[in-house]
């Protein structure tokens, strides 16, 4: 267990050195994760330089400013798509970073993306620096699928309350790689979903 031991001191050490080797790039005695994440995007993408937006969280808020901040960021977000759009970019893809923060903000960022769906922005790549089985300690973690799961709730309850079986075809897509009975259900609520549609009692039914 010494030997384990010294292997992780040396490790974090390697892993120390090269944050330092990092910050003194960048000409800086320290930065924050911010800072690092515009120096870093800034260094790729040099036209982005200009294009941070910033807005800070009140961490003692309550729930009621909570949700004004949600909305307020929205026209954030939707003031940005706007100027995308007329600037001749039209595909608009959102991807969020998790790492970190209180447990709340994690489902307050998370009620941001749906928003931001409703305006036509595509959710792409929701992420996370920690570890999981399959990855080394310090990955970069994908949670791509976990994010999906709520477009796939949220098809169950459309199917529920309006008979539709959009938002659950969008979810799975191509069902040729899944099973059989699953092909059989999902089939059964198109032909339900087409009966309510077109007023079709006798299949709704069936």
């Amino acid at each position: 267990s010494v030997g384990a031991g010294a292997d992780v001191s040396l490790r974090d050490e390697k892993q120390m050195n090269a944050w330092n080797a990092h910050i003194t790039g960048y000409g800086c005695s320290a930065m924050s994760s911010i800072d690092f994440l515009k120096a870093q995007v800034t260094a790729k993408h040099p036209e982005l330089a200009d294009k941070f937006v910033k807005s800070d969280f009140n961490e003692d808020a309550g729930i009621e400013e909570e949700m004004r901040y949600i909305a307020a960021l929205g026209d954030v977000i939707q003031r940005e798509q706007e100027a995308a759009e007329a600037a001749g970019l039209h595909d608009i893809v959102l991807h969020a970073d998790m790492t970190g923060g209180f447990r709340h903000t994690s489902m307050m960022m998370l009620a941001i993306m749906q928003l931001s769906k409703y305006m036509g922005i595509r959710i792409g790549h929701v992420l996370y620096a920690g570890k999981d089985r399959n990855a080394p300690k310090g990955s970069i973690v994908f949670a791509d699928d976990i994010h999906r799961m709520f477009d796939m709730i949220a098809g169950m309850d459309e199917f529920q309350k309006y008979g539709s079986v959009q938002a659950l075809d969008e979810y799975f897509g191509d069902t040729r790689a899944y099973s059989e009975p699953f092909r059989s259900l999902l089939g059964a609520m198109r032909s339900f979903s087409d009966a309510i549609r077109i007023c079709r009692t006798s299949i709704i039914e069936k």
